[in-house]
């Protein structure tokens, strides 16, 4: 833990898949499936002192793997050889169903593209971290354009095309989405137009560390440019915030979309960090 603690806390050593304060760490490594520490594998020094760290978490459902690490007490050539040496241990676990791996990385965490290189993993789209506070949230006045509702399971003919289009590949179907919502793991709300049919969808959740985050936001074509988007951000930003433990919501949003982004700071969301993905079809490595 103290490892990690310390690497996390430096932006060109950070995994942004976990947090950076105690508290939350912990709280997001107790939520992961299989435990971690069945998954953890570690570098020891020849004193005993633990110099590195890499574990993963999968569904089996969705056939998605996620590497979280590593975490070296090195730097250069020797950061990256034993940066392969674990990801080749913590890979040996993955079930055989598993599919996809992603590890998430700040942008400033050059070992972790140059590793990502030399394992031939392709980078995502960089990503933006965006935060809005009470303070913030408490400002804002609802801007309701569109009657909104929490989501079924009949939403899912709707709501599926534009999930698909909008976030295709991604760790939650619409499907999941609905099941999510009936268990009360997750928030999604829909908006209709006058008329009763589909206007667009926003879903979120209140994650391990006490934090709102905001999952997906998708307006259908005809609908947008109408504020049914900042109606649908509002709404479930109350929502969020008054559940979340450190009252604040947060969210990604990928560097390519302009008008997202936009929203988002119209609303005041100011700006936290950008990350990227590496991901790889299985195997990783040889196993």
């Amino acid at each position: 833990m103290e490892l990690i603690l310390d690497q996390q806390a430096k932006a060109d050593r950070n995994i942004a898949s976990l947090g950076i304060d105690r508290t939350g760490l912990t709280a997001e490594l107790e939520d992961l499936e299989p435990p971690w520490v069945e998954t953890l594998r570690f570098l020891r020094s020849d004193d005993g002192v633990i110099t590195g760290a890499i574990l993963a978490d999968w569904s089996v459902e969705a056939r998605r793997a996620w590497i979280h690490g590593p975490w070296i007490h090195a730097d250069g050539d020797v950061w990256l050889g034993l940066g392969t040496i674990l990801v080749e241990a913590v890979t040996s676990q993955l079930p055989a169903v598993i599919e996809r791996s992603t590890v998430i990385a700040a942008v400033e965490h050059r070992g972790m593209a140059d590793l990502a290189v030399r394992l031939g993993w392709s980078p995502t789209e960089v990503n933006h971290v965006l935060i809005a506070d009470f303070e913030t949230i408490n400002a804002w006045t609802s801007t309701e354009t569109a009657r909104l509702r929490s989501m079924t399971p009949e939403d899912v003919a709707d709501l599926g095309p534009i999930h698909d289009l909008e976030f295709p590949k991604t760790y939650y179907s619409a499907g999941d989405l609905a099941s999510r919502s009936s268990r009360g793991e997750q928030i999604v709300l829909i908006a209709e137009r006058d008329d009763g049919s589909f206007a667009g969808y926003i879903a979120g959740q209140i994650q391990p560390d006490g934090d709102g985050y905001i999952d997906f936001l998708a307006v259908s074509p005809s609908a947008r440019r109408t504020g049914i988007g900042m109606g649908l951000v509002v709404a479930m930003c109350q929502q969020l915030v008054s559940r979340s433990s450190t009252q604040r919501v947060c969210l990604t949003v990928q560097d390519g979309r302009a008008p997202a982004r936009r929203l988002y700071e119209s609303l005041g969301f100011r700006y936290d960090a950008s990350i990227v993905g590496f991901e790889s079809m299985v195997p990783l490595v040889t196993r």
